[in-house]
């Protein structure tokens, strides 16, 4: 973020450094810290034997849903999430990014892309137990698997997730997850390989709650980790800890407020926002979470459409936060004359943030193009009138004078 200049910019980034189980801790916001822990510590310390994303999940009933969907865009949610789980030689990116970065994810109606989103974080987030059961239902597999080994090797995973953890009805699960296998322009699936992966996932519908309870929770961590934490802690407690870590986290709210609107004070719409919701809290910082998600799609939730909130963690609140307190003196000026950069900006968090805080303008610069589109989306459906600009932030700071002069001037915080 650039407030007036440049050093704001490197003050954000060092704030936005700080652990997020950290940020959570000082200013007791999330749940316990065991919890936030191992939250932070499933992207920094690679928990899950591969690089596991704890994300936002939907719960089974949503999963339900998606798996009754249409057969046509169903499938594609599949098919990406399959692809999205084969790694690519010396490539570190996130199965999550890899498939937010495929331009098909993007044409997905919101309800696939969760979906496709789901299967990908709790394939990743369980896959130590997913290839135990697997495993036990095949024989051994290559070492140096081909491209179509590793494409059958994904639709198995995603099959077994289905079945295993999301609890989709078995018709669809098998059948959709079988059918992807043949619609792959790039890889030729041949038949037998097909009717395998459905053999395998039609024995897993039938025996998946045995073989899962032959599989411990401790399979989806790091062996050294579980080893270390063993060492500290002792088996009963490593069990517990790993297993919070699969838990899906809570979903958490930001509540757009009315800057310069004498209509209500913030709290008071806080609490408006939070009353919508059977159980939720609000917390510290004035974000909402929900603790037990309603039933179906995060579109169809109270007040989605109106744009009244958007998904934001708690810790992903404090860099925009500290930002407004050190500039409003801890609310104590206005920030009404000030022009706010956020940069990095999508999803759009931050960004719907210092809007919330009443700044004169608020740019979003965001150097991917197909990420600039969820940010557009984000904008929209929240009615803020922020400019968004696709751009490298080191260039197009170097492009607007203003900005420079301003911090010469004195204007910096």
């Amino acid at each position: 973020m650039v407030a007036n200049g440049y050093r704001v910019a490197f003050a954000l980034t060092f704030v936005g450094l700080i652990p997020a189980f950290e940020i959570a801790r000082q200013t007791d916001v999330s749940r316990p810290s065991g919890h936030v822990i191992l939250r932070s510590m499933t992207r920094t310390t690679s928990l899950a034997s591969t690089r596991s994303v704890a994300t936002e999940g939907t719960k089974s009933t949503k999963s339900q849903s998606a798996g009754q969907s249409d057969a046509s865009d169903d499938r594609n949610a599949r098919f990406l999430a399959a692809r999205a789980l084969i790694t690519k030689t010396g490539s570190a990116a996130f199965a999550v990014d890899r498939l937010e970065s495929n331009k098909h994810y993007s044409t997905l109606s919101t309800r696939d892309r969760s979906f496709a989103r789901l299967l990908v974080t709790t394939t990743e987030r369980r896959l130590g137990q997913i290839d135990e059961v697997l495993r036990q239902c095949q024989k051994e597999t290559k070492s140096r698997p081909n491209r179509v080994d590793q494409f059958v090797q994904a639709a198995l995973r995603i099959g077994a997730t289905q079945l295993l953890f999301l609890k989709v009805p078995e018709h669809a699960a098998v059948k959709e997850t079988v059918e992807l296998l043949r619609h792959d322009p790039k890889t030729t699936v041949p038949e037998s390989r097909i009717k395998f992966v459905n053999a395998v996932l039609r024995r897993i519908s039938r025996e998946g709650d045995v073989l899962l309870a032959t599989t411990d929770v401790t399979q989806n961590a790091s062996p050294w980790l579980v080893k270390e934490w063993q060492k500290s802690w002792g088996e009963e407690a490593t069990r517990k800890i790993v297993a919070l870590a699969m838990e899906e986290t809570p979903r958490v709210l930001t509540i757009k407020q009315h800057p310069g609107s004498q209509l209500e004070k913030p709290m008071g719409r806080i609490k408006a926002v939070a009353a919508l919701f059977e159980d939720s809290e609000i917390l510290p910082q004035g974000s909402v979470r929900v603790n037990t998600s309603p039933p179906g799609s995060i579109i169809n939730w109270p007040e989605y459409s109106e744009g009244s909130w958007w998904l934001q963690d708690a810790a992903a609140t404090t860099p925009a936060i500290a930002l407004y307190n050190a500039l409003s003196k801890n609310g104590e000026t206005s920030v009404a004359g000030l022009d706010v950069v956020d940069m990095c900006a999508s999803p759009g968090g931050k960004t719907a943030q210092l809007w919330n805080y009443g700044f004169a303008s608020v740019t979003a610069v965001e150097v991917a193009e197909k990420r600039t589109e969820r940010l557009r989306q984000n904008m929209q459906r929240l009615n803020m009138d922020c400019e968004v600009v696709v751009a490298d932030g080191a260039q197009w700071t170097s492009q607007h004078e203003s900005l420079q002069e301003r911090g010469a001037s004195g204007q910096m915080y």
